[in-house]
């Protein structure tokens, strides 16, 4: 998922570059609240027992985001806060 966010935010939104590792994408720009989240806006979360950010996704609105893995390929689900 880090080289499709790179890309939609290279190509759209930034007028930086963005770094391609998620735990380092995750430090830039500013975080915002489960309720506040607007369509485009990069969603990161772990699947690592220690909690290290090893993912990201791109928030597309109604609870549902985008994501890319190896094992899926891009793939929408669900997404609600815990």
């Amino acid at each position: 998922m880090s080289r499709i966010s790179i890309l939609v935010y290279q190509c759209k939104f930034c007028k930086n570059d963005v770094v391609g590792i998620s735990r380092d994408q995750a430090n830039i720009g500013s975080a915002v609240s489960y309720n506040n989240l607007q369509p485009g806006n990069l969603v990161f979360f772990s699947f690592l027992s220690s909690g290290t950010i090893d993912h990201v996704g791109i928030y597309l609105g109604n609870s549902q985001f985008i994501s890319a893995t190896i094992y899926k390929g891009v793939t929408i689900y669900s997404f609600t806060p815990y």
